[in-house]
């Protein structure tokens, strides 16, 4: 897709230059003006990508070529409408100004306006092009009024709709952190390799999905092919109504409040693998960076198949036999969720899919292993929570705005480091996960 985009600087004008080259000096001559017609804008662009690789968009460099770049847009800007105006409303054979495109392009300016998609737009104002190219004037009215009527309706019920895109939160949030400031900003990225729109597109994927900096909810969600989305906590609310697999984590105002606080803000700053006092606890978790402090705030992981790989053979065969409950009660009082009823799961369990053994107990929500003494559970949890954080099987996460980590909740375990006292929020997604088995006899 990349090179698709990337490689001719415009499809119909190199289709041109091979025709031509082709009618000078037959094949050689076509593939000659083609290679001569790409290659060095290709070469701007590869230079373009290796700059925005390095230095990333901020920099002295980039912002005084942007400025220098905005008169250049303006003009085409005005050129494009200019020539729009001038011959979208022209019929293609008579050149003669046609009544019914003229009525197709207001319509779409106006549901433009209304936040239609453009998709949805495209396929209404077809059907209807083709109902008044065929005289059937009453349907076409029927037809335009009715769904114009029905996109105001849903608009009033349930707001602004088909909203597709990222909003603008890096270079474009001075130009209003609309659309059309992303376009714009994109078409300036294209400009600097002389690439034009083919080359503005991928640089609008990665400032957007790869980097995050124009990451919204909805993109956040859909860019999850990892499995079934969860409610965003069995215990608290979603983000908004919209977004309700996303729960928010604003240290500010942490709704779940866990953790110790300073300073007036609340952390999560226990070692615990995410939702264990479910059933069926999640798969996997998704984190990503909205506001971070400017010192602090990490996140460490620790691997939980290496830390039951660390212990000794006659101590993993005793315990891949064993269970233990998860009680929501270590981390929540009754009346927030401390009442529901412990669930039990195997301490080792077996990795649905990589067929590995790993620990399956946190000191947040594991309560007690099932069939020892009080003492003998505690010292084998004891035991094992030491081996689990050995730093030989921990990771440390250093947050930049814009990450996005995900992470195997089956066989990890995380914490939040409580060293920052500035505001930090988080959003975070779970994807849904099987109850977990013991592992196989061999």
């Amino acid at each position: 897709m990349y090179a698709a985009y990337q490689v001719i600087p415009g499809p119909e004008a190199t289709e041109l230059a091979c025709f031509f080259g082709v009618l000078a000096g037959g094949r050689l001559g076509g593939l000659a003006a083609g290679l001569g017609f790409t290659i060095p804008g290709f070469s701007l662009m590869l230079l373009f990508s290796w700059f925005y690789q390095r230095y990333g968009i901020a920099n002295a460099i980039f912002q005084s070529v942007f400025l220098g770049l905005q008169p250049a847009v303006c003009a085409m800007t005005f050129r494009a409408a200019h020539k729009f105006g001038e011959t979208v409303c022209r019929h293609h054979i008579t050149t003669e100004v046609d009544w019914r495109l003229f009525l197709v392009v207001c319509l779409a300016a106006v549901e433009s306006v209304l936040g239609v998609n453009f998709f949805i737009i495209k396929l209404h104002l077809t059907l209807l092009f083709l109902a008044l190219l065929r005289g059937w004037f009453s349907a076409a009215a029927l037809w335009g009024i009715s769904v114009v009527g029905a996109f105001i309706v849903v608009i009033v019920v349930l707001g602004p709709v088909g909203d597709f895109f990222p909003q603008g939160v890096g270079v474009a949030a001075a130009l209003g952190n609309t659309q059309g400031a992303q376009f714009t900003v994109g078409l300036l990225g294209g400009l600097v390799s002389f690439g034009g729109a083919y080359t503005s597109i991928p640089f609008i994927q990665f400032e957007t999905v790869i980097s995050g900096k124009w990451i919204s909810n909805q993109l956040f969600l859909d860019s999850l092919a990892l499995g079934t989305l969860t409610p965003a906590h069995p215990l608290v609310g979603g983000l908004d109504e919209e977004h309700p697999e996303v729960l928010l984590l604003d240290s500010a105002a942490y709704t779940l409040g866990v953790g110790s606080k300073t300073d007036g803000t609340s952390y999560n700053n226990r070692w615990h693998t995410d939702v264990t006092f479910s059933e069926e606890p999640p798969m996997g978790s998704l984190l990503s960076a909205r506001v971070l402090p400017a010192v602090g705030g990490d996140t460490l992981w620790a691997d939980l198949g290496a830390a039951h790989d660390a212990l000794s053979a006659p101590l993993r065969a005793m315990l891949a036999g064993m269970h233990a409950s998860h009680d929501a009660a270590g981390a929540f009082p009754k009346g927030r969720g401390g009442e529901r009823a412990p669930v039990v799961h195997p301490v080792v369990r077996e990795h649905p899919e990589t067929k590995r053994r790993c620990l399956f107990v946190n000191p947040v929500f594991t309560k007690h292993i099932i069939g020892v003494s009080e003492a003998e559970s505690k010292a084998l949890l004891g035991l094992m929570y030491e081996i689990m954080i050995e730093p030989e099987r921990v990771v440390r996460w250093n947050w930049q705005q814009g990450d996005l980590a995900f992470w195997d909740n089956r066989c990890t375990a995380h914490y939040a480091v409580a060293d920052y006292s500035e505001r930090r929020i988080m959003h975070r997604t779970t994807v849904a996960g099987e109850k977990p088995f013991p592992p196989q006899r061999q």
